[in-house]
């Protein structure tokens, strides 16, 4: 966990970031299917979300969410939970300033994969990119834009549902 411990400590030192202090456990989950990775239940030992650039409105602002805030990305976006697609494994992770969200798969198969999840694109073939394979790379990738850009729109692993 020595990549979220580094990332976090740049962030705290970065006046432009806030980190939330930590309260509480994640909510739990609805069968044996779905598991939080490693990587996330650590970074919420250690805090309740940050908030990334939002002391600079010339800045894309990124909230990784309170642990309150993970829910199924499907209920939150589509009002169902479309149990027989892959997405209904996703859960929300983070959220832009323009409040679309970011994805987090809890599947036993696709653990940790990130996925763009704005209202477009969430859940749909083909235009689902996958757009970290770990919540550790998500977190660091969010910090290194700096703010400027969605990283993603220029390195992506592939489609979801590839």
């Amino acid at each position: 966990m020595d990549k979220i411990d580094k990332v976090l400590d740049l962030i705290k030192n970065d006046k432009r970031c806030e980190v939330i202090p930590p309260k509480g456990d994640l909510p739990s989950l609805p069968n044996n299917k779905l598991k939080y990775p490693e990587d996330v239940i650590y970074f919420y030992q250690k805090c309740n979300g940050v908030k990334l650039f939002c002391n600079d409105s010339s800045l894309i602002t990124f909230t990784i969410l309170s642990n309150v805030e993970v829910l199924n990305s499907n209920m939150k976006i589509l009002g169902e939970l479309c149990e027989y697609d892959i997405s209904s494994a996703w859960y929300l992770i983070a959220k832009t300033d323009n409040h679309d969200y970011l994805s987090l798969d809890l599947s036993l198969e696709r653990s940790g994969r990130c996925y763009d999840s704005n209202y477009e694109v969430h859940g749909v073939a083909g235009s689902c990119p996958v757009i970290a394979l770990s919540f550790s790379e998500l977190l660091s990738e969010l910090y290194n834009t700096g703010g400027k850009d969605i990283y993603w729109k220029k390195k992506v692993y592939g489609d979801a549902y590839d």
